[in-house]
């Protein structure tokens, strides 16, 4: 017997997930499947699979209501918009999630795997995200003003139109990262690894390159006249062009023959 009902997911203190429809399967053959499997519970079975849901049966309510059990959604499912200033999420796994908008001022992300993860328009002011994990992860528009990524790992992440304000990005790898349109005023990237990033017509005053790898990192018509801890030696392995701007003197030490 099927039995086809409507009832409203609620998460407490998180946003509320649309209204879905469940569908119930209740029969000997499901029954036995599930071996030691309390007799109250329903499940759902797809494909050969049965799944337990997050939900005890009433089999004395009118139409065998289902009681929603809470707590079993993973923080992953409920992270676009997510209001979560402040707390601690390190370790947690988002690893392809839909945060869109999240709400992550002062959130504790250390170790977090956000890898893959949308986080466009996400509010991260001032995160603490140490080695955090946001390989692929699409950061377009994503507020890190002040956050510190300290050896995180931004491997071909989108960056594109950050707010990456004095951000600290000390040892973080960005390599094949893309920043256009990205705010870096003040932004720390020493010992940072640049490697074929994408940072085209980027103005980075105040921004520390101290040690940082730019190989291959196209620097065309960025602004660098007053960017710190530039090395000749680090631009000759950069892609610059006629319009990128240099540092006072970069030039000619540019221009100058090997060995001098």
């Amino acid at each position: 017997m099927g039995i086809r009902t409507r009832k409203k997911f609620r998460s407490y203190g998180v946003p509320t997930i649309a209204s879905v429809a469940v569908i119930v399967v209740l029969s000997p053959l499901a029954s036995r499947s599930l071996g030691d499997t309390h007799p109250n519970r329903p499940v759902l079975a797809l494909r050969s699979t049965i799944f337990t849901l997050p939900y005890s049966f009433d089999p004395l309510s009118p139409a065998g209501r289902l009681i929603p059990v809470f707590g079993s959604l993973p923080p992953r499912a409920l992270c676009r918009n997510a209001h979560w200033q402040w707390e601690d999420l390190s370790q947690q796994w988002f690893a392809g999630a839909d945060c869109t908008d999240a709400q992550l001022q002062s959130a504790k992300l250390i170790g977090t795997n956000f890898r893959g993860a949308n986080l466009s328009g996400a509010q991260m002011q001032d995160a603490m995200m140490w080695f955090v994990d946001l390989d692929s992860a699409r950061l377009q528009k994503a507020n890190l003003r002040h956050a510190d990524l300290a050896r995180g790992s931004l491997r071909q992440a989108s960056l594109e139109g950050a707010d990456l304000r004095r951000t600290v990005l000390k040892a973080a790898n960005l390599t094949q990262a893309n920043l256009l349109g990205a705010k870096m005023t003040n932004a720390n990237l020493t010992g940072a690894n640049l490697q074929n990033a994408i940072l085209t017509g980027l103005v980075m005053d105040g921004v520390d390159f101290t040690r940082a790898n730019l190989s291959g990192a196209d620097l065309s018509r960025a602004d660098l006249r007053n960017a710190v801890g530039l090395s000749p030696a680090q631009l000759k392995l950069a892609n610059i062009d006629a319009e990128t701007r240099l540092p006072a003197g970069m030039s000619v030490l540019l221009d100058a023959p090997a060995g001098r």
